[in-house]
């Protein structure tokens, strides 16, 4: 009995590590929960849609890089098959109105696709990127969109 006492009575007792085993879990599982939480409503919250989200026919787009434009966009499914013919490239900088927008589902995620207009010039389909991507070969000209 005496033996049984100075194991759950001293400091460094067996008793003593399991309780603090215990809040040292409590702490982790906290400190997931937190990050799980404050992850899951970033990525909710509209504020950090990506931009391939707000493309809308009658915008005005500037392309990033250069981006071939196309007779048709791709068929949804597994391969990327029934794209169009090249009809031209638009390089950075060039500004374009949007006609059409099509999404197109593949396996590696949605595809956003813009039918563009150049003033006087080239139309046809571009590739604007994935959409869930906040990187893409188009971004929203702010001043000419309004």
């Amino acid at each position: 009995m005496q033996r049984r006492e100075s194991i759950e009575s001293g400091p460094s007792s067996l008793g003593t590590r399991l309780r603090e085993a215990d809040m040292s879990l409590k702490k982790i599982a906290l400190a997931v929960l937190i990050a799980t939480t404050v992850l899951t409503v970033s990525m909710l919250c509209p504020w950090k849609r990506a931009p391939m989200e707000g493309f809308r026919t009658g915008s005005i787009v500037v392309a990033e890089r250069s981006v071939p434009i196309r007779q048709s966009p791709p068929k949804e499914g597994l391969f990327y098959v029934g794209k169009g013919a090249p009809v031209g490239h638009a390089q950075a900088g060039d500004m374009f109105r949007v006609g059409a927008v099509a999404r197109v589902r593949k396996p590696m995620g949605d595809q956003i696709w813009l039918y563009v207009e150049r003033m006087g010039g080239m139309r046809g389909w571009a590739y604007a990127g994935r959409s869930d991507s906040s990187v893409g070969n188009f971004s929203m000209n702010k001043v000419a969109s309004k």
